[in-house]
């Protein structure tokens, strides 16, 4: 089986988003679960520190902020989705060119007070 050379570039670029990829997987997930897991591990050592140490609803808390790794892969996902990223372009295109019918420019940045002497 033959490639052409223009496929083996596509496929280390492919290679090389998939690492990249993974590996933001990996860090959100260590950044998610770090503190509960050192919440948990002091609560199997000494229960009463872990009491003195926090507070119930922030153990609750960082229970929550593990937990929502799960909702944080699909959004990584998508970062990571060229698809994702050309229909980003569209839609900020779509929205620039209504803004400048409304007389509004996207592309510069007004102060309030420069926009309130425009109008």
């Amino acid at each position: 089986m033959c490639l052409r050379r223009s496929n083996i570039g596509r496929i280390q670029k492919a290679r090389i988003r998939t690492f990249k990829m993974t590996l933001v997987i990996v860090i959100a997930f260590i950044v998610c679960w770090t503190p509960y897991f050192f919440i948990s591990a002091i609560w199997w050592f000494d229960k009463e520190l872990a009491r003195t140490i926090l507070d119930q609803k922030v153990q609750r808390g960082l229970f929550i902020f593990a937990i929502s790794n799960s909702c944080v892969n699909p959004i990584i996902y998508g970062m990571f989705t060229t698809s994702l990223r050309k229909e980003a372009a569209r839609w900020k295109a779509l929205f620039q060119r209504r803004l400048s019918r409304m007389g509004l420019h996207a592309t510069k940045q007004h102060t309030l007070e420069q926009h309130i002497a425009m109008t």
